[in-house]
């Protein structure tokens, strides 16, 4: 009798604890959908209100529209303005330096301004001095010939060969025979005023003066 009495009281706790496992489980169940339902119907309800949003949008520039189109019906279009008869002639431009000479000249400044920190006779500065003379002639060659302008008389002396002087290469002698210089005794008899002359004719910008052109002329010439 106590056995059947116990086997009925387990199968009744099993019975409430099946029935409450199962609630649970129902309860959690309902819980998670019904989660999910309320984050749908916020999606949806956010969705709404953009549609809205964009609705009010297009309908204000619909609006804006319409007053624009009627403000372009209601002024005729205006006459247009006559063309000018004269036109002013456009300046010439000015003709452009060579590239080509435009580079040379950017290479003779950067030797010279090395030539003027080295002391006469160094091997460097005889190696500059080549390339200031090879820069003379690639700008000869690439620059149009200019009108020579003599600023001297030529003595009726026999010239002297003035590449003898250190500076001066077939290019220099050259324009310094085109300016009328052609003798040692010339050069020696250079006053500052006919430096500046040639400086400004030639571009040297001192170099007259940097490489003693005098005192070597004067040494040539028997002056010295």
């Amino acid at each position: 009798m106590g056995s059947f009495l116990m086997f009925i009281v387990g199968i009744i706790v099993g019975v409430i604890a099946a029935w409450w496992f199962f609630e649970r489980r129902d309860a959690s169940s309902r819980a998670t959908l019904e989660e999910g339902w309320k984050k749908k119907l916020a999606h949806v309800e956010q969705e709404v209100r953009r549609a809205d949003a964009a609705h009010d949008e297009t309908k204000e520039r619909l609006r804006l529209c319409q007053q624009e189109k009627v403000a372009l019906e209601a002024t005729p279009p205006a006459a247009a303005a006559p063309a000018p008869l004269v036109t002013e002639k456009a300046p010439a431009p000015a003709p452009a330096v060579p590239a080509e000479v435009e580079r040379l000249a950017q290479a003779r400044r950067r030797v010279d301004a090395k030539l003027a920190q080295l002391p006469a006779g160094s091997s460097a500065r005889k190696r500059l001095m080549a390339e200031r003379a090879a820069l003379d002639g690639g700008e000869a060659k690439a620059a149009p010939a200019p009108n020579p302008v003599q600023l001297f008389t030529p003595p009726a002396d026999a010239p002297d060969d003035l590449e003898k002087i250190r500076g001066i290469g077939p290019v220099l002698r050259q324009k310094l025979n085109d300016l009328g210089i052609t003798t040692f005794s010339q050069i020696a008899a250079l006053t500052p005023a006919d430096i500046e002359r040639i400086d400004e004719m030639l571009d040297f910008k001192g170099r007259i003066e940097r490489e003693d052109w005098i005192g070597q002329a004067r040494a040539l010439g028997g002056q010295g």
